[in-house]
């Protein structure tokens, strides 16, 4: 049964046999320096940022092992090294350009705002997720030829605006729990009501606040209307006692107004008819 080896497995049991360089160590190669190299390597790095690690520990491995490599090359130990630490083991796409870094994309994600779903989902979907769209897409060329490529488009697939009930990452959004607020305030406005005087509202004041809500809501009508759910709040809203068009305060005194000067000039006319007459 073959055991299949980890690049930190690798590096301990490299160390050993570099310990034990005397047992195979070709003429000139100095297996003591070629250690040194190895273990100045910050492995931590890899885990922390593959870009940094590829680029530039392996890059400064590279540089410290060249003056070895030609009394070295037909050393069985330091080509065992040297095989064990190329790139591609550590999924580094070459070295001194951008790297598939898998934690740098995850933080991308990691930073979203979550809380801006609810209290604000325009600021959320055009400047949160569209920011770490933006910030995985770095990586998109570098990712889509790395043996990340499949973790890397679960990642984006994760990102997409439908997931977060986003229509896309510009313009307008549909403000659901804001909207949602407008029903909720009709209904404590109800409950208020019923508390502070032992009665349900009258069919004026039903209507009337019927109408603020209706007019709290419009402005998501573009941006919600095609949504089943925003459907579902509207009709919180319909009632057969407020069919008619509501009558506003101003409107009302309006016409009252006319009705109270119409009725003086009758009276006056009638006045002066029957002044005439006499």
């Amino acid at each position: 049964m073959q055991i299949k080896k980890g690049p930190l497995e690798l590096c301990l049991i490299i160390t050993c046999l570099l310990i034990m360089s005397g047992i195979v160590s070709a003429e000139g190669c100095d297996l003591t320096s070629v250690h040194k190299c190895f273990s100045d390597m910050n492995m931590a790095v890899l885990s922390e940022n593959q870009t940094a690690f590829c680029n530039g520990e392996l890059g400064k491995l590279s540089r410290c092992l060249q003056p070895y490599d030609t009394a070295c090359q037909n050393d069985s130990v330091y080509q065992l090294n040297v095989q064990a630490f190329q790139p591609s083991t550590f999924g580094c796409q070459g070295n001194g350009s951008l790297q598939c870094d898998i934690q740098a994309i995850r933080s991308c994600s990691s930073e979203l705002d979550i809380s801006a779903l609810v209290s604000n989902l325009t600021l959320f979907c055009n400047v949160e997720l569209k920011g770490a769209l933006e910030c995985v897409g770095n990586y998109r060329d570098i990712c889509s030829t790395s043996q990340y490529s499949d973790l890397y488009s679960s990642i984006v697939s994760s990102l997409q605006p439908e997931q977060y009930g986003c229509s896309g990452t510009s313009g307008t959004q549909c403000e659901l729990f804001t909207a949602t607020k407008c029903i909720l305030d009709f209904n404590i406005q109800r409950l208020e009501h019923f508390n502070s005087t032992g009665s349900w509202m009258n069919e004026t004041a039903l209507c009337q606040h019927l109408k603020t809500a209706e007019n709290c809501i419009a402005p998501y009508d573009s941006a919600c209307g095609t949504k089943p759910s925003f459907s579902s709040i509207k009709q919180f809203l319909k009632d057969d006692r407020c069919k008619e068009p509501v009558t506003d305060p101003t409107s009302s005194s309006t016409r009252l107004e006319c009705a109270v000067t119409i009725i003086v000039w009758c009276l006056i006319s009638l006045l002066q008819y029957e002044y005439h007459i006499s």
